[in-house]
This record gives structure tokens, C-alpha cells and sequence, in this order.
């Protein structure tokens, strides 16, 4: 079958719909998927490939590797096959065009919306350099993006997977693109990620200048110049580009691939940091440095920080005391080093320290008057709360905000004053008193709810009185009442794929959320939906209760939490968290804080009144699919596709401990309600359980046939649920 156009015609579960584009070897159709009703991508290889010897078993190869890539900024792949010497890919369909017709009027880009850009193609470049993945074929045809404007890559592993072995087919074409290519790559030298860095930098520099580095009318032509030509300084270009950016692109076209960065989110980062450094060798030796350090290892020492931010000088909570919270002690592991500062690249703070190099002795004046005001204001605290209960039943729950920072504005579009919270390694652990704390010793099954691996579970939760509800992909919500019998009550409203489930915390209601943008609210005892809260323009992920169970915070893949009043329904908060996808929200015990993670390595937590950041968590190397506040307010846990699990003291910022015991992505955490250990699960098919003094292992259950998705404790602890993509709703004991 050759490279004619063949719209309409039938390959396996798809029909091919309209020609989209095609080059040499393949071409790219919008198909239909009749049984799941939607519109995909269909790559098309020539059949001609299918004549290499060991071609086939090259493309099952690697097509399943990139398949396995899941990351919020490289398109996913549902299928690949081959009929009849044809093989083909499937792919989700975009519909936000290229990077190449966005570029069509070679007009320069601005450099903030460039760094953005840069910022999402490196962490996605990175996370498949770790899984051993080079994509060779980096250009702007292969930039895509989707209705909202999130950026994609496009075509991971199937141009290496066309012919491994060789960089030239039989008939002396070049797999890549001759106008990215790096030099290693027209020399036939072995894959390195440093290759893919150059051709993005390629992209870079057509961005920012509007023009390519090298413009031969020939491949031997381009070929000629990558190999020996010095590429022209950006700023030459475009002179409205700083001399510091400039050499940050001209680093990443190194001829020697050894030159460039380490990694492609080191180029990022220091494109980045250059926009808004002075122009000066010192300041470029200073943001190349930060740029290129490596990050530590999650079996070394950690190298975490947690920004503080400003407190709001209005909003407050009525009628609410906020007490210290206690912190984390040190690990039975090594010492744990001070967490690394943020660069000082604010324009208030370079604003602010000018001030002070310029006023010189009124500065140290008002430094000392602030010194004060801060002994007094600790002063005041002590004295108002000397008599408050010190029971440790749970309302120690969040650190105490400093109010002697300055007045903060709405920070959730701008940039953001960073100040740094003291990392003083913690000294004592938080308990939740209202628990008899006991060492788990063992989890063991208990029963099984649901087991139909045709309907993959997507979050399962425990309510009060012993009820179990469970979110599914064929668009119900089941509810179990445990030990009263196994018929689950069907809730039946959602038009798409359940996402997650939560209760309220007395149980009288649960919250669903779809694919389709809503949220559901149930009443558990009647099992009738009593609302709906619609506004997200994109899928919900997440859904939690406050404590009081007036409120929900939902996180949605339209980039905002919003915050729900339960009685009316109505939306009470807006937060634009300032990423494309948030995947995951946490009330703090006392109702006052969000914490949230999504399409970037950070976690963040959020006032709940105001909506302003309080702290960022800053220490993962891939998105946070999952966070959780231990049971008094003391600890966040985050969950992350680096496949770790992490914890952090909320009161001194520190990174307390990093537990990379699963072997992929971690999708969700749980904290049993001692607050001594947590539950996570995974895409290794595992669901773990934590100690989280030591951060040890306390259980590992592994006989799970799909990613475990979901996890949550009974109220007392004595049991825990799962639920699991292989279709099956889990209870637990807990001893």
C-alpha cells in the first residue's frame, strides 16, 4: 500500500477521515473511533518501510515506548499497529495548530511567551531523555497545541523507530529534518539527548529572531553549515533581543555536543533567567551557573525549597486562631542540608535592594525598626497564645503565616515577591491526638468490591459509617454500604468518564467529577444528585471537602481551582494557578489553606479566602499528580510522575524525606489518620504503604493487573480502599 490518499478507508477500529498532511514516508489523517465516539490522529508509514529487514519488530519497539510517555506536553499515544504492511499510529487530535503556521509570519516572538514555550518542550524533552527516548525529529511541525493553548511534541519514537540502526535509509534520506539537525546527527554519531537540545535551541532562535540559524537550498548545503559554520548571535538578528539571551542560544548550538547544557530544562532555565538579568558578564556567569546544576538524586542528600509567600493584608478567616504547627523530626537517614535559594531575579526585590545600596543609613534605620516590630509581633503571639490547648487534638494544624511581610496584590497572574521560608531541620513530629496511634504492622485484603476489568476505576473513597464510593470509566459513581451487602447503589448523571470522588466529612454527601467539566453533588442517603457546579471549561481532576464541610475546592485541566459553596452551589473563588492543568487539591485540616499540584514540578498552597499563594514547594522534576495534608496540618505529601513520593514540613519548608520506591509514575497519596504512615499508588501496578518517621516500607501490595489510581483510609484507620485501572475496587485491613 503506498502514500496515496486513503480517506475512508478502514484500519482496524478506525476509519480515515481527512488528509492532514504527509512527507516521505508517511502521512497524517484525522480518523474516527466509533466505539469510544471520538476524532484522533492517524499517522500512516509508508509500506515501503515494511520491506527492512527487522522492521516490524523496530516499530512495535519503539511505538510501545512512546506510548509508555506520559507527560502533560507530549501527545498521547492510544494505539499502533500494522495491517497489510501498513503501520500506523494513534494519536490524540489537536486542533490548536503548529508551532510552524504560528511562525509563517516571521515576526519574532516575545521572549516571556518564547520561555514559557521553551519551559513546557524541556521538561517534556527531559522526561523522555530519562526513559531512554531521543526524538530526532525536533521542529516546529511537531510543536502542536490544543484548543486551550497547551503545547505539545508530537512524533516521540516513531522516526526512530522507522530504522534504529542507521541514520540513513537505504535510499540515502535523511531521518530528521536537515534545517534542525545537530552536527552529531549528520555525522551518524550515537543518540545523545544533547541533540534534541540543539534542534529545540534551532526552534528557539526561529522564535526569537524570526529566521533559521542556517538557510541552505540544499540538504548537502545545510549539512556543510551545521557541520562547519558558526550559527550568527541572535541579537545580530534582532537587536531588540539581550546580548545575555543571545549567548544562552548560541550555548545550546554548541558544534560539540559536550558544550551545550547538561540537560535541555538547564537551557530552559537559563533562557529564562536571562530575560530579566542585567546585561552584564557577571550576571550571565551567575544565571549560567544556576542554569546547569544538576539536580540531586532522590537517593542523595535533598535538594528542595519551599517559597514563602506574602500574607494579604485583608481577608481573614472569622473567629479563627491560627496556632505553629509542629514539625517533622529528622530522619533516621543523613542530615539534610538547608534547601538551595531561588534566584533574586524579582523586579521588586532588584528594586528593593537598590533602594537599599542607594539610601544606605535610612536603610539600616528601617531594618532595625522592622527588627523590632518582629520582636514585639512575636511577643504579642506568646502572650495571646499561652493558654491555648495544647492537647494535640488536631488543631495544630497550619504554620504560622508572618504578618510582618510586605502587603501582597493579586499574585496569581504576576510575578511574585519570593520570600524564603527559615529550613531549620525539623525537631518533633505532628499526631493527630483524636487517633490511638499505633505502628501499622501489616495491610492485608479484606474484600473485593468490584471486578470488572472492562470498567478501569478511576478514585475510590471512604465516608463515615463504613461508605465506599468509587469513580468509573463508563460515566457512573458506585456507593457501598460495608458490611451491609455488596450490591452497590449506581449514580447515575455524568455524561463522560469519572474522574474522582471525595465526601463530605460527615458523610452526607459526595462530590463526583467528569471529564465533561462537572461536578455532581449526591446525597448519600437517598442517593439523588442535589446540585450541579458547572464553570470549568476543562476536565475536572480533583474534588475535596473542607473540614467543615461547607466548602469544595475542585482542580480542573482548564488551569483553576475554584471553590464551591455547598449550600447554594454557587462558585465563591477563582485561582488561576498559573499552569495549564491542576490535577490535584487539599484542604489543610483548619480549612484556611489549599494545597495543589498539576503540569509542573511545584507544589503550591493557596489562601483559601484571598486565593493569594502562601508557600511553593519546589523539588520534584516532573508534574505532581497528587497531594494530601496530613491529618493535623503538619506535613504535605506529594505524589509525581519522577515516580517519588515526597513530604514536607509545612511550618519550616524543609523537604523531610523523597521515597522513590516506585518504579513509575506515582499517581495518588493518603495519610492514615495517626498521620504515622501514608498510602500511595502507582503506574507500577503497586500500591505502597509508607512510615512517615523513617520512611520505610510498610506494605507492599502488588497484585494489581492496572495503575491504582485511587486510595483513601476509613475514618478510624482500620481500613483502606483502592481502586485500580484493571477494573477493581479494593478493601484493605489495616492492623
Amino acid at each position: 500500500m503506498s502514500l496515496q490518499n486513503l480517506s475512508g478507508t478502514e484500519v482496524d477500529e478506525y476509519v480515515l477521515r481527512d488528509l492532514l498532511g504527509q512527507g516521505g514516508m508517511s502521512a497524517v489523517y484525522r480518523g474516527y473511533q466509533e466505539e469510544l465516539d471520538r476524532y484522533v490522529a492517524i499517522k500512516v508509514l509508508s509500506a515501503r518501510l515494511a520491506q527492512e529487514p527487522g522492521y516490524i519488530a523496530r516499530f512495535q519497539g519503539e511505538a510501545k515506548m512512546a506510548a509508555s510517555l506520559e507527560h502533560p506536553h507530549i501527545v498521547p499515544v492510544y494505539d499502533f499497529g500494522t495491517k497489510d504492511d501498513m503501520s500506523f499510529v494513534v494519536m490524540r487530535y489537536l486542533t490548536g495548530g503548529t508551532l510552524k503556521a504560528r511562525l509563517q509570519t516571521g515576526d519574532p516572538m516575545r521572549l516571556r511567551d518564547v520561555s514559557r514555550l521553551l519551559d513546557d518542550l524541556a521538561r517534556a524533552l527531559d522526561y523522555a531523555h530519562g526513559r531512554g527516548i531521543v526524538h530526532r525529529d525536533i521542529k516546529p511541525a511537531n510543536v502542536m497545541f490544543d484548543e486551550q493553548g497547551t503545547v505539545y511534541l508530537v512524533d516521540f519514537g516513531i522516526a526512530k523507530a522507522v530504522n534504529a540502526d542507521v541514520q540513513l535509509t537505504a535510499d540515502n534520506i535523511v531521518l530528521g529534518t536537515p534545517a534542525y539537525m545537530a552536527p552529531e546527527q549528520w555525522r551518524a554519531d550515537p543518540l545523545t539527548p544533547a541533540l534534541d537540545q540543539y534542534a529545540l535551541a534551532v526552534v528557539v532562535f526561529a522564535m526569537i529572531t524570526g529566521s533559521l540559524p542556517f538557510d541552505g537550498d540544499t540538504s548537502h548545503s545545510l549539512m556543510n553549515q551545521h557541520l562547519n559554520e558558526t550559527p550568527p548571535a541572535p541579537n545580530t538578528i534582532n537587536t531588540n533581543i539581550p546580548k545575555a539571551v543571545s549567548d544562552v542560544v548560541v550555548k545550546a548550538l554548541s558544534k560539540n555536543a559536550d558544550d551545550r547544557y547538561p540537560r535541555v530544562t538547564n537551557f530552559a532555565n537559563a533562557f529564562k533567567q536571562a530575560i530579566t538579568i542585567p546585561d552584564t558578564p557577571a550576571s550571565k556567569a551567575t544565571a549560567e551557573a544556576k542554569a546547569v546544576s544538576p539536580p540531586s538524586s532522590a537517593n542523595e542528600t535533598i535538594q528542595s525549597k519551599a517559597v514563602r509567600e506574602p500574607e494579604p493584608a485583608q481577608k481573614t478567616m472569622p473567629n479563627q486562631r491560627v496556632k505553629a504547627a509542629q514539625s517533622v523530626p529528622p530522619v533516621a537517614q543523613k542530615a539534610l542540608p538547608r534547601a538551595q535559594l531561588p534566584p533574586d531575579d524579582s523586579p521588586g526585590q532588584r528594586t528593593l535592594f537598590n533602594q537599599f545600596a542607594v539610601g544606605g543609613a535610612v536603610g539600616l534605620m528601617l531594618l532595625f525598626g522592622v527588627v523590632i516590630i518582629i520582636i514585639l509581633g512575636i511577643l504579642f503571639f506568646i502572650v495571646n497564645n499561652s493558654g491555648d490547648d495544647d492537647s494535640g487534638t488536631g488543631d495544630d494544624s497550619v504554620a504560622q503565616i508572618d504578618d510582618n511581610v510586605a502587603e501582597n496584590t493579586d499574585d496569581t497572574t504576576g510575578d511574585i515577591d519570593d520570600i524564603i521560608v527559615d529550613n531549620t531541620p525539623p525537631t518533633s513530629i505532628p499526631i493527630a491526638g483524636s487517633i490511638t496511634v499505633t505502628t501499622i504492622s501489616a495491610v492485608t485484603p479484606y474484600n473485593t468490591l468490584f471486578n470488572q476489568p472492562e470498567i478501569p476505576v478511576r478514585d475510590a473513597a471512604y465516608g463515615a459509617n463504613g461508605m465506599v464510593a468509587s469513580a468509573h470509566g463508563d460515566n457512573l459513581v458506585r456507593l457501598w454500604q460495608e458490611g451491609v451487602d455488596r450490591v452497590p447503589v449506581t449514580l447515575n448523571g455524568h455524561t463522560d468518564i469519572v474522574t474522582t470522588v471525595n465526601f463530605s466529612p460527615d458523610g452526607g454527601l459526595l462530590a463526583s467529577g467528569d471529564r465533561d467539566n462537572i461536578i455532581r453533588l449526591w446525597n448519600t442517603a437517598s442517593a439523588q444528585q442535589q446540585a450541579v457546579l458547572s464553570g470549568h471549561t476543562g476536565a475536572v481532576r480533583d474534588v475535596a471537602f473542607s473540614p467543615d464541610g461547607l466548602l469544595i475546592a475542585s482542580a480542573s485541566e482548564d488551569g483553576t481551582i475554584r471553590i464551591w459553596d455547598v449550600q447554594t452551589g454557587t462558585q465563591i473563588n477563582l485561582i488561576r494557578a498559573d499552569i495549564n492543568r491542576v490535577l490535584s487539591v487539599a484542604f489543610s485540616p483548619d480549612g484556611t489553606l489549599l494545597a495543589s499540584g498539576g503540569s509542573e514540578t511545584e507544589v503550591k498552597v493557596w489562601d483559601v479566602v484571598s486565593g493569594a499563594r502562601r508557600m511553593t514547594f519546589t523539588g520534584h522534576t516532573e508534574e505532581v499528580r497528587g497531594v494530601a495534608f496530613s491529618p493535623n496540618g503538619g506535613l504535605i505529601a506529594s505524589t509525581s510522575t519522577d515516580n517519588s513520593l515526597r513530604l514536607w514540613d509545612v511550618a519550616s519548608g524543609n523537604g523531610t524525606l523523597i521515597l522513590p520506591g516506585h518504579g513509575r509514575d506515582v499517581w495518588t497519596a493518603a495519610f492514615h489518620p495517626s498521620g504515622t504512615a501514608v498510602a500511595t499508588g502507582g503506574r507500577d501496578n503497586s500500591l505502597r504503604v509508607w512510615d512517615t518517621i523513617t520512611g520505610e516500607q510498610i506494605a507492599l501490595l502488588n497484585d494489581f493487573g492496572g495503575w491504582v489510581l485511587g486510595v483513601d483510609f476509613s475514618i478510624d484507620g482500620s481500613r483502606m480502599v483502592s481502586g485500580s485501572g484493571d477494573g477493581t475496587v479494593r478493601v484493605w485491613s489495616v492492623e
